[in-house]
């Protein structure tokens, strides 16, 4: 009997699940395995005066929904998920020893933290001699099929959508999961960590929320399926995408793709769908257009490692007028900013939503109490943070990971970058956040819903 074992990470999902469909026709019995890295439940520590939580609990919460939606999946193919918390190597080399597993399965992901734990799992395998499969990322096109390596991604968009769109194509989703083979007898399927429950169940929604979000496969493929085809809004993606109040002025697909709820590749089928059934204008090309930024943050992500997370950015310089900060500053170090209680104030300030500037703090406000903002709003106070507070772009980096609902530490990272002059693009992105309040909020509505 062949025993395999696959590993989900960012993949919580049956449907498109490459790394799955190959453990399964691999297995003759297979190990779904799930594991809550300590990782996760660890604190932000660039800067060693603020200590926040990787997690809060409205991701917390989407978490522990898209793990309970991957077991009863699962469990409808006839398997079930075993879930751990702790060290993925370690706790897949002690399962190996105790079902003998033949292979282990797993998908790479893009940024440092996902490579390190990748080297530690494929360093023990090598060690005690199992084998394994690694597939590629989640992308809208498979790595191997780029019209470039990923040392030569370029370093402009433009230059990369161009390419892709002349010389790639978008991957079709993979066909539907049968059966599974079952779980060994006698293993313990386990359960989510107390910690993390309790963390989720301190969620209060807010009825200001733009969308209440739920994790998992299951309400994935609903939100998909509601946007584009029931509440048919993907018509009119481009004129509302800037929009700031309301379930349906954007996707809102982000969530579900940052924990792999859904394909990227599914959504741009059931775009292409639509676009031969009812209509084919700007906005359904848009959405796509969105798709493509994400693969671009990932193979940026790849292509520059531990660079992205530094304080010169892929850049490898650092501009004090765009940072605020002295070119000097060592990595990873708060300690030399002088007045740096002063500092903390403003970041205080900032992250709570009481600046003074009505634009940002109702932006900031939505994010503390809902876990979400729009986009329009990102790169609004993420500007802010880095021209008009002149503070450490990681650190505010840093709150969006603690914070968002959506979080993608390549395109949270990349954005971030770019808007402090030290990513793909040197130029310095600073808004004029008056004008931007006025073009976006021109009525004050969502300044005042979330101001008053």
């Amino acid at each position: 009997m062949i025993t395999g074992l696959v590993l989900f990470r960012n993949d919580l999902r049956l449907h498109d699940n490459e790394n799955l469909i190959r453990a399964i026709e691999y297995s003759d019995c297979l190990i779904p395995l799930f594991v809550l890295s300590d990782h996760l439940a660890g604190y932000n520590l660039y800067h060693k005066h603020i200590q926040f939580p990787r997690m809060n609990p409205f991701r917390a919460q989407f978490l522990i929904e898209s793990i309970y939606d991957l077991r009863e999946q699962l469990k409808r193919i006839g398997s079930d998920l075993i879930i751990r918390q702790g060290n993925s190597a370690k706790i897949i080399a002690e399962l190996c020893f105790e079902f003998n597993i033949d292979k282990v399965f797993f998908s790479e992901l893009p940024c440092t933290y996902e490579k390190e734990e990748e080297i530690e799992i494929t360093t023990i395998l090598d060690k005690i001699q199992v084998s394994y499969s690694i597939t590629n990322m989640d992308q809208l096109i498979h790595l191997d099929e780029l019209p470039f390596s990923l040392d030569n991604t370029p370093e402009v968009f433009t230059q990369y959508r161009k390419l892709i769109e002349t010389k790639s194509s978008i991957a079709l989703p993979l066909p539907k999961i049968g059966r599974a083979a079952a779980i060994p007898q006698g293993i313990e399927t386990g359960d989510i960590p107390e910690d993390l429950l309790k963390l989720g169940q301190s969620v209060r929604i807010d009825p200001r929320a733009a969308i209440q979000f739920q994790g998992g496969e299951t309400q994935g493929i609903r939100r998909i399926t509601d946007y584009i085809w029931i509440r048919d809004r993907i018509k009119s993606y481009k004129q509302t995408r800037n929009e700031m109040i309301g379930e349906d002025y954007s996707s809102k697909f982000s969530a579900w793709l940052s924990l792999g709820c859904v394909s990227p590749r599914f959504i741009v089928q059931q775009i292409r769908k639509y676009e031969e059934e009812r209509t084919k204008n700007e906005s359904t090309y848009w959405l796509i257009f969105e798709l493509y930024w994400r693969d671009y943050f990932r193979l940026i992500a790849a292509k520059h490692g531990y660079k992205l997370f530094q304080h010169s950015g892929i850049s490898g310089s650092i501009n004090k007028r765009k940072t605020g900060l002295e070119s000097n500053q060592e990595e990873n170090s708060y300690q030399n900013i002088e007045n740096a209680e002063s500092e903390l104030e403003k970041f205080e300030q900032w992250r709570t939503g009481c600046t003074g500037v009505a634009f940002i703090d109702a932006n900031m406000k939505e994010l503390l109490l809902t876990g979400f903002m729009s986009n329009r709003g990102r790169q609004n106070v993420a500007s802010f943070f880095v021209h008009s507070l002149k503070l450490d772009w990681r650190m505010g980096a840093e709150w969006f990971e603690s914070q968002l609902i959506d979080y993608d530490p390549a395109s949270n990272y990349g954005n971030w970058v770019y808007l402090a002059g030290v990513g793909n693009d040197p130029r310095a992105r600073e808004f004029n956040i008056d004008k931007q309040a006025k073009t976006y909020d021109p009525d004050g509505k969502f300044q005042k819903l979330w101001n008053s």
